[in-house]
Parts: C-alpha cells; sequence; structure tokens
C-alpha cells in the first residue's frame, strides 16, 4: 500500500515494536466503531503509544481536553471548554460546540455541526452534514444520519434519518427564480 509492507495486526509488535514505534489509529465507523476501539485495545495492551493526528488547519481550542488517537483531519473546529474522549474521529469540516462532552469511539463526520452543551455517548456515529442543537444528549451507539436535525435527546441506540428528498415531476427550466 503506497509502498509500505502490509502486514497482520498480530506481527506488528514483533515487526514494529512499541519501543520505538507509535501507532495512529485511522479506521473508520465500521461496526458503529467497534473495530477502531478493538484495534486500539490491542495497542494499548500491546504496548503503543497512540498520539492521535491532528490536521495543522485543524482549529481546536486551546483548553480542550482529549484522549488518546484523536484524529482531526481538515478544518475541524472544536470550541472552548470541550472534552473529547479516545479513539475519536472528526472528519474534515466539522463543528464542535463549546461545553460539548464526546465520549469515547465517536465518528463525526464532514461539515457535521455539533451545538454548544451536547453530550455525545460512547460509540455513536453523527453523519455528513448533520446538525445538532444545542443542549442536547445522544445516547451511546446511537446513529445520526447524513443531513438529519437532532432536536432532542436521543437514547442509547437510537436512529435518526432525515425525511427524504423528492424529485418532483417537473424540470428545472421552469424555475426561473426561486420564492
Amino acid at each position: 500500500m503506497l509502498g509500505r509492507p502490509v502486514i497482520a495486526l498480530e506481527d506488528m509488535v514483533v515487526l514494529y515494536p512499541p519501543s520505538s514505534h507509535c501507532v495512529v489509529n485511522s479506521i473508520g465507523y465500521n461496526h458503529m466503531n467497534r473495530v477502531r476501539g478493538r484495534v486500539s485495545a490491542f495497542c494499548r495492551e500491546s504496548g503503543y503509544i497512540l498520539p492521535g493526528f491532528v490536521h495543522p488547519s485543524a482549529d481546536l481550542s486551546a483548553d480542550l481536553r482529549y484522549g488518546s488517537n484523536l484524529i482531526a483531519m481538515q478544518g475541524v473546529v472544536v470550541e472552548p471548554c470541550t472534552k473529547i474522549g479516545d479513539d475519536v474521529v472528526l472528519w474534515a469540516g466539522c463543528y464542535i460546540g463549546h461545553h460539548s462532552v464526546l465520549g469515547d469511539r465517536i465518528y463525526v463526520g464532514p461539515r457535521a455541526a455539533v451545538g454548544g452543551t451536547v453530550t455525545i455517548g460512547d460509540n455513536a456515529f453523527i453523519g455528513m452534514s448533520a446538525s445538532v442543537r444545542s443542549k442536547i444528549r445522544i445516547g451511546a451507539h446511537a446513529l445520526v444520519g447524513a443531513a438529519s436535525f437532532v432536536s432532542q435527546d436521543l437514547a442509547d441506540g437510537a436512529v435518526i434519518v432525515p425525511a427524504r428528498s423528492v424529485i418532483l415531476d417537473k424540470t428545472s427550466d421552469g424555475f426561473t427564480y426561486f420564492h
């Protein structure tokens, strides 16, 4: 892969020992982030440090408290007084509001917006361009679908998706301006 050898996770400890290597685990949201969690647990138990990765254009508040293996991609904004757990992925351009608390193994998709004072439970998934109103609690293992708007608390394991878009039986030629 890109000129690098692909090895089994179990072989990593021998070939790249934790005494001289660290691990950045950027596995996506497979099985509601559980795969990333299992790989990180294996790495920690094997003695690796998981420093994470923060893109230079990410704007993380100076007082942000976060766990190991935070992945913050380009254009991410995290406001003051926020706490983020271990193995969290903040994808490109997402926004996390002030005083929010994100648990472990959370994935926040590109351009998602999380208002202030929001609590998100472990293993939750926030889809692309989703919006979460301030002062909301999203339960563990909850799934917020792409472009959803969360205006009330979500229980553990809840799933929210937006209403589907409708293709009109018209052509765009009839729309010269919008009301």
